[in-house]
């Protein structure tokens, strides 16, 4: 896999959020607290 960016690791959390919530609607604290629970290169 190649170089991950800051908005590649976002669009993913936002994706696993949208998905699991079976709704296209998010809070950015939902994506901070994500990306924070998952160890990203980029929190």
């Amino acid at each position: 896999m190649g170089v991950t960016t800051c908005r590649d690791e976002l669009l993913v959390a936002v994706k696993v959020i949208v998905e699991s919530k079976g709704i296209n609607e998010f809070a950015p604290i939902e994506v901070v607290k994500y990306m924070m629970k998952n160890n990203t290169r980029w929190i």
